[in-house]
């Protein structure tokens, strides 16, 4: 189950910055070239070429237009997808909260494998709760309907 699929930005051809200093500010930026490198977009945007340019945007919010993001596979979901949705308790069929944010850790240097994402679920009581976003407590994602079952989850309250 990925959330972070290193070739989204494949198609991308230009980003929306926005600084955090000023949210209805904007710059559409061309991309020259996009690399996927140690669990981090590398990005090279056109006319951010020296230090002054690229200060001027450091801590901005990058945004992409949907219909330029390649389609996922069968197990691949952008975080936009899942962020929100209402998770069912696999067992009851109940609600127990939404999804409210989801963590994706860094791949580890001495074994260029990356643990699972972690998936913050804010439940109906207000407490948090993190599950490993693993097929053992992940039954399924409907993200057109917006639910998510999960399984084992009071493991981690």
């Amino acid at each position: 189950m990925r959330s972070h699929p290193s070739s989204a930005l494949e198609y991308v051809d230009h980003l929306w910055v926005t600084p955090r200093s000023q949210p209805n500010d904007f710059t559409v930026l061309k991309i020259e070239k996009a690399v996927w490198m140690n669990g981090h977009w590398k990005i090279k945007m056109e006319s951010v070429d020296s230090p002054e340019s690229v200060k001027a945007i450091t801590q901005s919010m990058l945004w992409v237009e949907r219909h330029q993001l390649r389609p996922t596979l069968a197990s691949e979901y952008y975080v936009s997808d899942l962020v929100g949705c209402e998770v069912l308790d696999d067992e009851t069929g109940k609600a127990i909260g939404i999804l409210d944010r989801i963590d994706s850790p860094q791949e580890n240097e001495l074994t260029q494998h990356q643990a699972n994402d972690i998936w913050w679920i804010r439940l109906v009581t207000g407490k948090d709760v993190a599950i490993p976003a693993t097929k053992e407590y992940v039954v399924a994602i409907d993200s057109a309907l917006k639910h998510i079952r999960v399984k084992h989850w009071t493991d981690f309250q």
